[in-house]
């Protein structure tokens, strides 16, 4: 059950970062782009880890919840790519 959870996870993580669109309205709504380290909050890896070590408070998790978000970020923009052409 493990696997699931952490895989769960990384899909909130790249919902949240780059992927699900009303979540990124608000983003642009309440200025959170403008902030100094905005970039934390459009990186998948780093909202997996960094959520994922705050939500399991384990680093191994929390790199293997990266790790996930990285590769299901890479598959979406493959897709689309494959998509536009």
């Amino acid at each position: 059950m493990i696997v699931v959870e952490l895989v769960g996870a990384a899909v909130l993580a790249v919902m949240f970062a780059s992927w699900f669109l009303p979540i990124q309205v608000i983003k642009d709504h309440f200025g959170i782009r403008e902030i100094r380290f905005s970039y934390v909050l459009d990186c998948p890896k780093c909202v997996g880890f960094w959520g994922a070590l705050i939500y399991y408070q384990d680093p191994f998790k929390a790199g293997v919840v990266a790790l996930l978000a990285y590769c299901i970020s890479h598959v979406i923009d493959r897709i689309e790519l494959w998509y536009q052409k």
